[in-house]
């Protein structure tokens, strides 16, 4: 067995086993389905090679990774081969800064209505509370843009937003400055 071939085994193994419990919970609700991130396949084999191991564990739904750098064209057509739904995508902040309709009419056409800020770079982030207030503010108004085109803009976060300003996190001024527009991929790893 070749070493390309035992990581895409092993990636499928992983995926079902993770996957698995939350099947059962998919089944009693009508919520989202359960969706694999496709950043935790970065590095395994060929885009359409991860979708197929997405497949082949029974998973229906990814979040992409921008642009997956290749067209929204071949990566509809992939995800359609695949019968999997594009549920939402990490877009950075410099893209949605730099080039918002761009993401949206890319997300549009893969059949995405929900974009996630993944991360800030160093460079982005801000070092007290009022700049977490005023990135909420930027992100809020960002929001307000997305929904006028049909989509929803979350925010995923990491531990350098719950740094204590003052006794609220960063995180907390910002979603506090956004408004309720921008909603939340939690991440409680």
């Amino acid at each position: 067995m070749t070493i390309a071939i035992a990581r895409s085994l092993a990636a499928a193994a992983l995926l079902f086993l993770t996957a698995t419990p939350a099947f059962a919970q998919q089944a009693k609700s009508q919520l989202r389905p359960i969706a694999v991130q496709m950043y935790t396949l970065r590095n395994v084999a060929s885009l359409e090679q991860q979708l197929k191991i997405v497949h082949d564990a029974g998973i229906r739904a990814v979040e992409t990774v921008g642009t997956q750098d290749v067209s929204a064209k071949t990566l509809k057509q992939l995800l359609d081969k695949y019968s999997i739904k594009a549920i939402s995508t990490h877009a950075q902040l410099a893209n949605l800064r730099s080039d918002l309709d761009g993401v949206v009419a890319f997300n549009k056409a893969i059949g995405n209505t929900t974009l996630v800020v993944p991360y800030l770079t160093q460079e982005e982030r801000p070092t007290d509370a009022a700049g977490w207030t005023a990135l909420g503010k930027e992100l809020g108004k960002i929001s307000k843009k997305v929904r006028a085109k049909g989509m929803t803009l979350a925010y995923h976060n990491h531990d350098f937003e719950i740094v204590d300003f003052g006794g609220k996190t960063g995180l907390e001024l910002m979603f506090e400055g956004a408004g309720p527009q921008l909603q939340a991929e939690l991440d409680l790893a």
